[in-house]
């Protein structure tokens, strides 16, 4: 399948979006009335995955859909929306030296950010969004809340407003901790949420971002969903990887009139990328080309 067309954005001169107010918790996924048997037919190694319509809240399929494990940088989307209802996307922060992550785990997923550097909140929710970067996500965190601690206390909180019963996290980032889980069903009311704010929704649809450093000097970070760049149809959300989470993807995609965002946690690295394009999909109605079928559920 031939590749998009690659979109850049050069962030310090991104323009942020009108800011949103509080988005309120929605109705809790009802079960849709459509069997699942295609479904259930399709080779997914996801061990936990849910598919759903944002705008109603159906699943039209779902596996394991509440067995709490951990996301990893699922959770940056919950990160993403607390920043987002605060506002304020273009003022800039200084980053301070605790901002800049300790733990050797998650030292390859930064955006190299320096201390003494000012960034604005939409440069460095951008560089969480689409580089996965801890180094964002925990800057963004001690801004918001004053200390990292104090955020995560808010996240739980507002997942539990959000109607998220069967989650706790322990970290903006969605790095490793023994006491951070969360379930399919739960990501997908998160997932929900988010993609009803428009900042969100074209910050996870950028393939790359160029995070302009305060000497003027510039790193590039591109989008960890591959999706973007070989399926035309998909249009966000969220990779995420730790030991103990497996590989995880939150995509979301539209087609016609039709929008659907599909969760598979808990894969591993060389299935994920298939089993979101199979659910993808399927759920999209997309024509199947080795057969000429239309992929819609029965």
């Amino acid at each position: 399948m031939a590749e998009k067309s690659e979109t850049i954005a050069n962030l310090d001169t991104a323009v942020a979006g009108p800011s949103v107010s509080r988005m309120p918790a929605r109705p809790f996924l009802r079960l849709s009335k459509s069997p699942a048997t295609s479904f259930a037919a399709l080779p997914i190694a996801a061990e936990r995955v849910i598919v759903i319509e944002p705008k109603s809240g159906a699943v039209l399929f779902s596996k394991n859909p509440t067995v709490g494990r951990p996301i990893a940088s699922i959770q940056k989307l919950l990160t993403a929306l607390l920043i987002v209802e605060r506002g304020s996307l273009k003022e800039r922060i200084e980053v301070l030296p605790e901002d800049l992550p300790a733990d050797a785990q998650c030292l390859p997923v930064t955006a190299g950010l320096r201390p003494g550097d000012a960034y604005s909140r939409q440069s460095l929710l951008s560089a969480m969004l689409i580089g996965s970067a801890n180094d964002a996500a925990s800057a963004l965190a001690r801004d918001h809340s004053g200390k990292v601690q104090a955020f995560v206390d808010a996240m739980n909180v507002r997942a539990k407003e959000l109607g998220m019963h069967s989650s706790r996290f322990c970290n903006p980032g969605g790095l490793p901790h023994e006491e951070q889980f969360s379930t399919a069903e739960d990501v997908a009311v998160l997932a929900r949420t988010v993609d009803d704010i428009p900042d969100v929704r074209a910050i996870v649809a950028t393939q790359a971002c160029n995070l302009i450093h305060g000497d003027g000097s510039s790193v590039r970070l591109n989008n960890t969903n591959r999706l973007l760049r070989t399926m035309p149809a998909c249009d966000g959300m969220k990779t995420g990887f730790t030991r103990a989470s497996g590989n995880c993807l939150v995509a979301s995609g539209s087609l016609r009139q039709m929008r659907r965002i599909v969760i598979a946690l808990n894969s591993t690295m060389d299935q994920i990328w298939s089993d979101a394009r199979q659910l993808l999909t399927l759920s999209l109605g997309i024509p199947d080309r080795t057969s000429g079928a239309s992929l819609v559920p029965d």
